[in-house]
C-alpha cells in the first residue's frame, strides 16, 4: 500500500498544471504586512504562485483608477450568493523564473467572515493569456491591519495633502 500526503498530491498537481502553462495560485497574503492566508475586502492583497505573468519582470499599473487587466493578466473573484465574476483592480505583476506574484485590491463584494469551507465561500481565478488558474479559496476577514513601510524605519503614512508624515512634517 502506498501512502501519499494530501499536500504532496496538491503540489504535484500544481507543478503539472504550471508545466502545462496553466497559472497556479499557491498562497495569498496581506500586501503591507505579508500576513499569510487571509484577505480583506477593499484591502491590497498579494497572490503568489507560478505562471502568473506573461513574462519575467515587473509590470505596474500605469494609472488610477487601477486597471482590471494588466499585461494580458486578470484576476476575478466569484462570491456568493450568485457567484458572478467581479474583476479585481491590479496594482502590479511580478515574475522571475516562473515564480510570481500579483498585487490586487480585493473587491468590496467579498463576504468577510465567511466560514472557511468551499461551500458558500468566495474564490479567486487568475487568467494569463486566456488560460485560467484553478479556483483559489483564501480565508476572508473583516480586518487585518498592515502598514506599508518607507525605508527601513518609517511607515508610509501621508497627510491629507499627500505629503509624507515624517519627523519634519
Amino acid at each position: 500500500m502506498i501512502r501519499v500526503s494530501f499536500a504532496r498530491v496538491l503540489l504535484a498537481l500544481g507543478i503539472a498544471a504550471a508545466a502545462n502553462g496553466q497559472p497556479v495560485i499557491s498562497a495569498a497574503a496581506n500586501s503591507a504586512s505579508y500576513a499569510a492566508g487571509t484577505v480583506v475586502p477593499g484591502s491590497i492583497a498579494t497572490f503568489f504562485g507560478t505562471g502568473l505573468a506573461t513574462q519575467d519582470g515587473t509590470v505596474g499599473a500605469p494609472r488610477f483608477p487601477l486597471p482590471t487587466s494588466l499585461d494580458n493578466v486578470s484576476v476575478q473573484m466569484f462570491s456568493p450568493p450568485d457567484y458572478e465574476a467581479v474583476d479585481a483592480p491590479i496594482l502590479a505583476i511580478a515574475q522571475a523564473n516562473g515564480a510570481g506574484q500579483i498585487n490586487v485590491q480585493v473587491p468590496w463584494e467579498a463576504l468577510a467572515g465567511v466560514m472557511p469551507r468551499y461551500v458558500d465561500q468566495p474564490y479567486f481565478v487568475i487568467t494569463v493569456n486566456g488560460v485560467q488558474s484553478g479556483d483559489f479559496y483564501p480565508a476572508l476577514a473583516s480586518a487585518q491591519p498592515g502598514i506599508f513601510m518607507y525605508g527601513a524605519n518609517y511607515g508610509a503614512v501621508l497627510h491629507a495633502n499627500y505629503q509624507l508624515a515624517d519627523v519634519n512634517h
